[in-house]
């Protein structure tokens, strides 16, 4: 449900700014099913997701992404646990995450360790 409530503030955020066309990546697939296919979700969840279906977006993409493949949102999820109640909007890049983003610009990749 988490994820979902992200999505959804994400969304919102985006189109008050004005954007029309958004592309959605996630680490959650539980929350791409439930949005994109309409996947099994409760009652709660199943709101949230028709609100974010009748924000008025042309959502070009909605994947999901292995938290690998995105370690700079990924740590911005975990340094926002850090803010309560507050929205921050950075104007540069915070310290904090300078390495990471230098790093995806640069296409360097990591792999993904599965248990076997």
């Amino acid at each position: 449900m988490a994820e979902i409530w992200s999505i959804y503030i994400g969304l919102k955020l985006v189109g008050d700014l004005g954007y029309k066309r958004v592309e959605v990546e996630t680490d959650s697939s539980k929350a791409v099913e439930c949005i994109s296919k309409g996947g099994n979700v409760n009652m709660a969840a199943g709101s949230l997701v028709n609100q974010i279906k009748n924000l008025m977006f042309d959502i070009v993409d909605m994947h999901h992404n292995y938290r690998e493949a995105n370690k700079c949102a990924n740590l911005l999820a975990h340094e926002g646990k850090k803010v309560l109640g507050d929205t921050i909007f950075y104007g540069d890049i915070p310290p904090w995450l300078v390495h990471l983003v230098d790093g995806d610009s640069s296409g360097i990749t990591s792999a993904r360790l599965i248990a076997l």
